[in-house]
């Protein structure tokens, strides 16, 4: 579904795909870096925690010009 969703994009005219993910979601990091994202900062504090605390957020970004 990523990669469908990538070569849409694509095909629409985007420049590239920008995502946020916890840094604890370590399976969605592995599978958004081996499908070309890389990371490109971080949000402090972006996401609510279940015990009321706040996760950060890991920026990715991947350029899709020539795609």
């Amino acid at each position: 579904m990523l990669d469908w969703l990538v070569r849409d994009a694509a095909r629409r005219g985007a420049r590239g795909m920008m995502l946020e993910v916890r840094p604890s979601n370590e399976r969605a990091i592995a599978l958004y870096r081996s499908s070309g994202f890389d990371e490109i900062g971080v949000r402090k504090r972006y996401y609510p925690d279940a015990d009321g605390a706040r996760e950060d957020a890991r920026v990715l970004f991947r350029r899709l010009v020539g795609e």
